[in-house]
């Protein structure tokens, strides 16, 4: 068995100083300058509120990042872990996980599990495959309801759902699963991801079976609108219907 360590106190801080949080401060204007010409429009002709393919009433977090003295932390865990072992950090509001500690981690057997607000991923090294990482916002919003609720209820029936929407736009570079909270009542019963292609269709990706406490653990690889639907059997393509194919 490998070994496995926790982030200790002088770590669990992670998350942000009050500077980060309130992010950059917009310029002041010039003095003398007026806020807005008699006619004019708050939009410049051709501007769209919204970039393509966004959902509207789901606009994606702030991006908060860890204190360099935290990442340098982990990565030297990290270096330092036996191959099988792993390691716990406590990333608070910080959503967005470091290049570094994915670099750190890369080709070994050594899993880093990241606990955020109210999810946790888990990641081991042997599963990072990109030539070129970057940092990456792992940010989820459970409940987002961005997928058409017609869409969800032709495909889920009259089983329950939950809808989530991930930060980060496009693939990861490397595979990590996400574990969730459905709620203990369906402990026993199978949770099924299904992915929302930019064409509206569903698409399976995988499932996993609901503990005892409520949890489910889903493997992603990229970035998107999903549901999962919980069920008393696990799940297929098969089961979506043809006109969501």
């Amino acid at each position: 068995a490998g070994d496995s360590y926790t982030v200790e106190s002088s770590i669990t801080f992670y998350g942000y100083t009050p500077e980060m949080a309130a992010g950059t401060p917009e310029d002041p204007e010039e003095p003398g300058t007026t806020p807005e010409e008699p006619g004019t429009t708050p939009e410049e002709p051709g501007t769209t509120p919204e970039e393509p393919g966004t959902t509207p009433g789901t606009p994606e977090e702030p991006a908060t990042e860890l204190p360099e003295s935290s990442v340098n932390s982990i990565v030297n865990m990290v270096q330092n872990t036996a191959e099988g072992g792993t390691i716990n950090v406590d990333m608070g509001a910080a959503t967005v996980v470091p290049k570094e500690v994915l670099e750190a981690a890369q080709g070994r057997d050594v899993t880093i599990e990241l606990r955020m607000d109210g999810y946790t991923w888990t990641i081991n090294g042997k599963d990072i495959a990109a030539g070129s990482l970057t940092d990456i916002n792992l940010a989820v919003t459970l409940n987002s309801n961005a997928i058409p609720s017609s869409t969800v209820q032709k495909l889920a029936g009259d089983n329950p759902t939950m809808q989530l929407s991930l930060a980060h736009n496009g693939d990861f570079g490397f595979r990590a699963s996400l574990t969730i909270n459905v709620g203990s009542e369906h402990a026993g019963k199978f949770g099924n991801l299904y992915y929302y292609d930019s064409d509206g269709r569903m698409v399976f990706m995988n499932a996993g079976s609901v503990n005892a406490d409520g949890s489910v653990s889903l493997s992603f690889s990229h970035a998107s609108d999903y549901v999962v639907v919980i069920s008393d059997q696990e799940m297929s393509q098969a089961d979506v219907p043809a006109d969501l194919q």
